[in-house]
């Protein structure tokens, strides 16, 4: 099957010979030609037809994948919202409901199960810090001055520290 380049370039020498054999009056050639010139035309056409084919195909491969795409997202947000709220149970049955337990079950502190066993400092997690007190309380000239004087002393004391080792090796 010739390509589209090829069509092209055979419409255009049967144009030409069309339109030649219209001057030169021979009408056997020109019907000829004019022949030739509808196969051709009939083969680009179908040519096109095969490409426009295609192209409705790609656009529907496209859309079906934005579609899927968008199908995805709101899963993950709904993923992303049940994460957080399991997180939210889990730090409730840790901050809350074990030390409760723990405290009015569990004999100095520890509470035992058949299958685990609790201690109160292990429920309560890390200790919390309220940042705003603290923003509050050194965001101001001395709080910068003394964060400065505290990094002070942290560089010479490990100036200091490898001067040591320094001199022992």
């Amino acid at each position: 099957m010739p390509t589209t380049k090829d069509l092209i370039g055979d419409y255009i020498d049967a144009e030409g010979r069309r339109e030649y054999y219209e001057a030169t009056e021979e009408p056997e050639l020109y019907d000829e030609a004019c022949t030739d010139l509808t196969v051709i035309k009939n083969s680009l056409r179908r040519k096109i037809d095969n490409v426009d084919h295609f192209l409705v195909e790609v656009d529907k491969r496209v859309h079906l994948v934005d579609a899927e795409t968008e199908a995805l997202k709101d899963e993950i947000e709904r993923l992303k919202n049940r994460r957080k709220h399991i997180i939210a149970t889990k730090d409730f049955f840790n901050k809350i409901l074990l030390p409760m337990v723990i405290k009015e079950v569990g004999t100095k502190g520890v509470f035992e199960t058949d299958t685990a066993r609790y201690k109160l400092y292990q429920t309560y997690g890390p200790a919390e810090i309220d940042s705003e007190k603290l923003d509050k309380k050194y965001k101001n000239t001395f709080g910068i001055m003394f964060d400065d004087i505290l990094a002070g002393f942290y560089v010479v004391l490990t100036l200091i520290l490898a001067m040591i080792v320094k001199n022992l090796l």
